[in-house]
């Protein structure tokens, strides 16, 4: 005989899959919130049994035992801490001679896998092709004339006179556009 079956009754793979607690009907996004929450509410009780076992581990050590825990645990914090002090120092030092601060951070960042090395050397590739084009260009109005060479009417002097001349008179000679004969 056929069987009146309920809806409560039908199990679907998706309802086996999900948390029974869940009713059927509940959305994707409630769930994977309640999910959070629970794996949250579990992370905390983990940490916390951890630190129930390290105290007891603590607990039942010698006192010789404790206190060498104790300074093993400090001198890690201490080279952690000097450690973050001279990157500090290093990052302010660079950026004080000039470098970008995005440069400096990059530097003080180094890559932590393989993936990440080629992105890593084409930014610093970049500032580097973007430093020496800098640096080029200031060469170039560096070394520009900034005094105007006059032609036509310029001072001549004998080479004999010119050497009799201080250095000073010398220099002015020559920037006021004068020339020499032998």
């Amino acid at each position: 005989m056929a069987e009146a079956v309920t809806q409560e009754q039908v199990v679907t793979p998706q309802a086996q899959a999900t948390d029974p607690k869940v009713p059927i009907t509940a959305e994707p996004q409630v769930v994977e919130e309640k999910s959070k929450a629970e794996i949250a509410g579990l992370n905390k009780k983990i940490s916390t049994l951890e630190k129930q076992i390290s105290d007891a581990k603590k607990a039942q050590m010698t006192e010789a035992e404790r206190d060498k825990t104790e300074k093993a645990e400090l001198e890690k914090l201490r080279a952690e801490t000097l450690k973050e002090k001279l990157t500090y120092r290093l990052g302010r030092n660079l950026i004080k001679k000039g470098l970008p601060e995005e440069l400096t951070d990059l530097l003080l960042t180094p890559p932590q896998t393989e993936e990440e090395l080629d992105e890593y050397t084409g930014k610093i590739e970049g500032f580097f092709k973007a430093h020496s084009a800098k640096a080029v260009e200031e060469l170039r109005k560096g070394n520009t004339r900034t005094t105007p060479i006059t032609t036509g009417s310029a001072k001549v002097m004998a080479r004999a006179e010119f050497n009799k001349l201080s250095p000073t008179e010398r220099s002015k000679f020559m920037l006021d556009g004068g020339t020499l004969k032998d």
